[in-house]
């Protein structure tokens, strides 16, 4: 047996989603608070006699489309590797087109598998730029935990206590295309939120955290796939103290102070993909 080397992959869920403004180039600004949920993919780096990118999901592409792929690629030019021994090995159980970040993690996990690999000396903090180049959510996925994510995701900021709540995760069978509902967004352009804002403030103040959990483009979202409202209200009747979409979509997550209610929640709602799990503070060094 060879070495081998693994990495847990967590998704993530959106506790608010605030749209700031647009830059020159088309980019959205954003100031969103984001933090990691134990639903997970797998990622393993293994000896290999060439390159490889396998996975277990057939609709899922391994050529250059896969963000594991370009995050490898953007690694060995960065520390100058020629044609590595080596290869990946993903194994999926974050849903596509949910808004939950699964992609942006796997590549996350990659440039950490690959720092491990080589022994690349230094803090996490120096595979940013790297990360930066491959999507606007992995530079998150680097630490994971609860973090502000400003900007278009590059300025992030960790908040220092991490949330204790379980989750459950539901998605349909339609899935969101993230250019497509910013397109619908700057047609539509709904009044902001402001979440971020009244989130932190209640942090800070002692106040309600969940009447500030919201998502701006979660109505644009909607408007393609009903099921959003509908799972939103049914999660708050059956006792989540929050409820709404993540990233563009098109999964929908609901809060709860504990298993048991999130576990009888899940039970009672119908979805395509359902998934419990809770928050998790994030990767270390």
């Amino acid at each position: 047996m060879g070495k081998k080397l693994r990495e847990t992959a967590f998704a993530k869920i959106n506790l608010t989603l605030d749209i700031s403004g647009q830059r020159e180039d088309g980019y959205h600004l954003l100031s969103t608070l984001m933090h990691t949920v134990s639903l997970r993919d797998d990622v393993e780096l293994y000896e290999a006699d060439r390159f490889e990118l396998l996975c277990d999901s057939p609709t899922l592409p391994t050529d250059d489309r896969n963000l594991c792929r370009k995050a490898a690629k953007v690694f060995f030019e960065r520390y100058d590797i020629g044609e590595p021994s080596l290869g990946l090995s993903l194994t999926k159980r974050i849903p596509s087109g949910a808004g939950l970040g699964g992609g942006s993690s796997d590549a996350a996990a990659v440039l950490r598998l690959l720092r491990r690999w080589y022994g690349i000396p230094g803090s996490l903090n120096e595979l940013a730029p790297l990360a930066s180049e491959i999507g606007a959510d992995v530079p998150f996925f680097l630490r994971g935990g609860f973090q502000l994510a400003e900007g278009i995701g590059e300025r992030l900021t960790p908040i220092v206590q991490p949330l204790a709540l379980s989750v459950v995760l539901l998605k349909g069978e339609l899935s969101a295309s993230t250019p497509g509902i910013y397109r619908a967004y700057d047609l539509q352009h709904p009044i902001s939120h402001r979440g971020t804002v009244r989130f932190l403030s209640a942090l800070r103040d002692g106040g309600d955290l969940f009447a500030a959990v919201s998502n701006d483009l979660a109505s644009v979202t909607a408007s393609f796939c009903p099921q959003i409202d509908l799972w939103k209200k049914r999660l708050r009747e059956c006792g989540a103290l929050a409820a709404e979409m993540t990233g563009s979509g098109s999964a929908v997550f609901g809060l709860f102070s504990d298993q048991n209610t999130a576990a009888s929640a899940m039970e009672q709602i119908s979805a395509p993909f359902r998934a419990l799990c809770d928050t998790v503070s994030g990767y270390g060094e």
